[in-house]
Order: structure tokens, then C-alpha cells, then sequence
């Protein structure tokens, strides 16, 4: 998938967000070690869970750079949106909208009609601008404060 981004960014350029495969493998694990191990101090077995087999993942490039990622696994009748990530210098430029609605619409193929994600409370208020609910009490993730958060798709997430 190709998205342009919006002109209201300060920093235009085009973001490609693409479905990992083999090729794409060392990026995508590369910006989930910067920004989870090394910037946010997730201890590596924990970010590096072993489900990533089960799982369908993707990848934000923007002008060729790797700079996010998101992946999502199916869980009971949900797809779980987990380890999205941006990384810093990238931050506030649609990255993260465009990777999650490229996931979204992968679910709604699926023939699922809802993401469940559990988010960092900085964090909340990006999901809610992209219709999330808060469905759970605060709990602690990796020693950093998160909600579990649900959305219901529909024709066009």
C-alpha cells in the first residue's frame, strides 16, 4: 500500500507501509529493538515474545528509511494490534495512522469486525483519535503503564 502524506505535515514525504516478509524481517525487528528495548527499556525477551511466526506484520518507510513498524495477531475473535512503533525522529507525521489503518484493513479482509490493542497511556489519545475505546483498568506492561483499548470496524476502518 502507497500513502501520500498529508500537506498539513511539516515534513512531506511519501510513506510506503508494507507487508513484512523475509526481505523485510531485520528492519522491522531493528525499529522494534530501538524503540522498545533500547529508548523505552522493555527487557529483550519480553519485547522479542517468539509470536512473531503468528503473526502478520508490517512496515512504514518513508522516502526508502525504515521508521515503523505494527504487527497483529488473531486472538479469540479479534485481531490483536501489538508492538506499533515509531521511531523518534519520525514521530507526529501520520506514520503511525497509516500503519494502523493499513492493519485495520487487513483485519476487516479477514472478516474480522474488531482490533483490541493494549496501549502505553502516552499513547491513548492517538488510539482514541483513531475511534479506540478504553475497555480495561490501568494495568502495568514491561513496567510501563497501559489500558486495553477495542475498536469495531466497519466497511471502511
Amino acid at each position: 500500500m502507497n500513502f501520500a502524506m498529508g500537506s498539513s505535515n511539516p515534513h512531506p514525504g511519501k510513506v510506503e507501509v508494507l507487508r513484512v516478509g523475509d526481505i523485510h524481517r531485520g528492519d522491522y525487528l531493528g525499529i522494534r529493538r530501538r524503540v522498545f528495548i533500547e529508548e523505552q527499556g522493555v527487557p529483550e525477551p519480553l519485547e522479542l515474545d517468539g509470536r512473531d511466526g503468528e503473526a502478520t506484520a508490517w512496515l512504514a518507510q518513508c522516502a526508502g528509511r525504515p521508521v515503523g513498524t505494527a504487527r497483529a495477531r488473531r486472538v479469540d475473535a479479534a485481531i490483536k494490534a501489538e508492538r506499533v512503533a515509531v521511531l523518534r525522529a519520525f514521530r507526529r507525521r501520520g506514520i503511525g495512522d497509516k500503519l494502523m489503518r493499513a492493519l485495520e484493513s487487513w483485519a476487516f479482509e479477514q472478516g474480522v469486525d474488531r482490533v483490541v490493542l493494549n496501549a502505553q497511556e502516552s499513547a491513548i489519545s492517538f488510539y482514541k483519535a483513531m475511534g479506540y475505546e478504553i475497555s480495561g483498568g490501568p494495568f502495568e506492561e514491561a513496567g510501563i503503564p497501559h489500558r486495553s483499548m477495542t475498536k469495531r470496524l466497519g466497511p471502511t476502518p
